[in-house]
């Protein structure tokens, strides 16, 4: 008969014995709030709606606040969403709007929508980088608001990355955060 090495086991219970029920349910409530930003027509109320999933939108409502252009206040947004219209070439006036909006906030993740209609994507992706600089660096996300699995699959990983602190109330709060790839 072969014995088993109890080490393993050992390992297991403890690092289970460091897991903190408080902890997990303290990080579950944290208040957030995502605040989408850019020009009128952008498809800001669409990128919401997309992120909201099948939840009614009134039950958004209290975690996803949109604005058109910059805004005077930031409602004490955790996180920042500033879309761009690629259909319409965004021009050096609106990422320098992207950029003021982004030192007001702690965390800002760029959106390239309408990605289906850009006539010019790939060098509007590149202006983008190039205006945006650093900030932009991973935070440069290209879809199109109205195709809710690309907002998944492009959209929810990068957000959730930039705010890890967050992921656990996000996803509990918004069920299409804890379907991202």
């Amino acid at each position: 008969m072969r014995s088993l090495d109890p080490a393993p086991l050992a390992r297991l219970w403890s690092t289970v014995r460091e897991i903190s029920p408080d902890a997990i349910a303290r990080d579950a409530e944290r208040v957030f709030t995502i605040l989408i930003c850019g020009r009128a027509g952008a498809g800001k109320r669409t990128l919401r709606a997309a992120l909201a999933g099948a939840m009614p939108l009134d039950l958004v409502t209290p975690y996803v606040r949109v604005v058109d252009g910059v805004p005077a206040d930031t409602y004490g947004a955790s996180i920042g969403l500033w879309v761009a219209d690629t259909s319409a070439a965004p021009d050096a006036t609106e990422w320098r709007d992207a950029l003021a909006l982004a030192s007001r906030l702690p965390t800002m993740v760029y959106v390239l929508n309408k990605a289906d209609r850009a006539r010019h994507l790939e060098a509007i992706r590149r202006t983008a980088v190039t205006a945006l600089g650093s900030s932009a660096s991973g935070r440069l996300v290209v879809l199109s608001a109205d195709d809710a699995r690309t907002v998944n699959n492009a959209l929810t990983p990068v957000l959730l990355e930039a705010v890890p602190e967050l992921r656990l109330a996000i996803a509990r709060r918004m069920p299409v955060f804890s379907a991202a790839p």
